[in-house]
């Protein structure tokens, strides 16, 4: 996946610049890490989320555990305050930043929100997602599929029959594409080459049974 690989190159410069620009650090050793960017700085570490930051901090505590670092900053443009929030739970020091265009912004924890459940009529599709070698997760009312922190697959109701159903691929506009081009392949066939196909490229850096759900 080039497109991947350059992604992640330019994620890794963009921590570089955020953290140069914050606190002057230029020894940054960059490391890889399958949700965005990470780099230590003697015995810190620090982790720039890119992939659905309400679900990093676990995969950011697993890499930060491998790294032995000793002190953590967590970066990241959305969800920073249900960030600092679960940060406070955990030994190791952790602090959540803010990305604001250039700037970094101390987090500021926010009250633990009312859990939503996943509907019954969604609930159904656990079996199929696990069957197609992904990783049921739900969050806040929103059941999906995960291979090693990459949403691969979600349930929706359709927009013109209210049915629930799976919407396989990575991202909104890769899975309305996945649907418009296979919408005849059998749900559990279609997840299971879309997980096949990411699968290898999600072994560096990734993290599972760390991530940490409280809402």
């Amino acid at each position: 996946m080039v497109e991947e690989s350059r992604r992640g190159r330019l994620l890794s410069l963009k921590l570089t610049a955020l953290v140069r620009d914050h606190v002057g650090e230029t020894d940054l050793a960059p490391m890889p890490f399958a949700l965005g960017a990470a780099a230590i700085a003697g015995t810190t570490g620090w982790v720039l989320l890119d992939e659905r930051p309400h679900s990093g901090l676990g995969p950011s505590l697993a890499w930060a555990v491998r790294a032995g670092v000793e002190r953590l900053h967590v970066l990241a443009d959305e969800a920073t305050g249900t960030l600092a929030r679960r940060g406070e739970a955990f030994r190791l020091p952790i602090e959540v930043w803010h990305v604001d265009d250039r700037a970094l912004l101390p987090a500021i924890a926010e009250p633990l929100q009312e859990q939503l459940q996943v509907p019954e009529e969604h609930e159904r599709f656990r079996a199929l997602i696990r069957d197609g070698g992904a990783t049921p997760v739900a969050e806040q009312g929103v059941l999906i599929g995960e291979v090693r922190g990459l949403e691969v697959c979600r349930v929706v109701n359709d927009a013109v029959t209210g049915a629930a159903r799976l919407e396989v691929g990575i991202g909104q506009h890769d899975r309305e594409a996945f649907q418009m081009l296979h919408g005849d392949v059998p749900t559990v066939d279609a997840l299971a080459k879309v997980v096949a196909a990411v699968a290898p490229h999600r072994q560096n850096g990734a993290a599972q049974g760390l991530v940490h759900h409280d809402g």
